[in-house]
């Protein structure tokens, strides 16, 4: 089964998505659809859509502390959180986390590497970092956000050695709160906007 092929009938960033959804809509606050809780795991090709109150800590698809996850061709969305919230280390590879009613990804783990996907129409911002070790973010549209494209907190370990690459080949327009907010004590590269 070839997943990532591109769509020639809508060219674009993302390839088309298949008809299996991973759905949990509940009450109950604090569930996610995905939970990551071992390292090398995998999923491609999945909608992901989900739904739990809470306050904070709410997410879709949750990596936990020492976990890691490579998403390939997967569209991602929570309807009361964060569509992929990273405590370990993640990738996401021609995805869609879009429509979330907080952020496409909030990262504070290890590792985040975005490439060929797309942030957008999220409310609270595209993608939130908080003392992240390493970010790389290639070739995305992180765009239409409520907040900023990216919103880069302070805090963490990261050093110059970890520096990310930010923001290479990506499409950061028409974000409400700007490109891009750098919190004081980010210690990464520039960002490309």
């Amino acid at each position: 089964m070839e997943i990532c092929r591109r769509n020639t009938a809508s060219p674009g960033l993302l390839p088309p998505f298949p008809a299996v959804t991973l759905a949990w809509e509940t009450p109950s606050p604090y569930e996610c659809v995905v939970d990551v809780g071992a390292p090398r795991c995998a999923l491609a090709g999945f909608t992901i859509a989900h739904s739990s109150p809470s306050v904070a800590n709410n997410f879709a698809v949750l990596v936990r502390e020492g976990a890691s996850l490579a998403l390939q061709s997967c569209r991602v969305t929570s309807a009361t959180g964060t569509g992929l919230g990273v405590e370990g280390s993640a990738s996401a590879d021609g995805c869609d986390l879009s429509g979330c009613a907080s952020y496409g990804v909030a990262a504070f783990g290890d590792a985040l590497t975005l490439s060929r996907s797309t942030l957008a129409s999220n409310r609270r911002g595209g993608l939130l970092t908080r003392g992240l070790a390493s970010l790389t973010v290639v070739g995305c549209a992180i765009t239409r956000n409520g907040g900023p494209g990216l919103d880069l907190a302070a805090g963490g370990e990261a050093t110059p050695a970890s520096a990310p690459a930010l923001g290479t080949g990506c499409d950061l327009s028409g974000n409400a709160g700007g490109p891009a907010r750098v919190g004081d004590g980010w210690v990464g590269g520039e960002v490309a906007v």
